[in-house]
């Protein structure tokens, strides 16, 4: 399943998704991030790329961004530095440091 097929899925709470380059496992609903509540969260819970730095993550924020009804992302636990740099490089924010930062940032308009 695609982004686009699991953002149409009024069923699914959490799945694997295939896109171009990557496969991520991901959850959509409400979360609580630094005492503000946000609708409609896209959760990175996991991501494997084909090619680390080859641009398929950057280019899955995009069309998330992009997508009616995501009003946030947030990658938990993020296990390697030059990933989390490269999140808060591109507007995510550290929202939980527990060894493994999450982070987070709202969906571009």
């Amino acid at each position: 399943m695609d982004l686009d097929g699991f953002l149409s899925n009024a069923t699914e709470e959490a799945a694997w998704l295939r896109e171009p380059g990557i496969d991520c496992l991901v959850r959509l609903g409400p979360r609580l991030i630094l005492g503000e509540r946000h609708a409609a969260v896209l959760d990175i819970a996991h991501v494997k790329a084909a090619r680390p730095g080859g641009g398929a993550f950057g280019r899955f924020l995009d069309k998330a961004d992009a997508a009616p009804g995501v009003s946030g992302i947030y990658v938990e636990h993020v296990v390697h530095d030059r990933f989390a740099r490269w999140l808060e490089r591109n507007g995510f924010r550290v929202v939980l440091d527990d060894r493994r930062p999450s982070l987070f940032r709202r969906s571009r308009p």
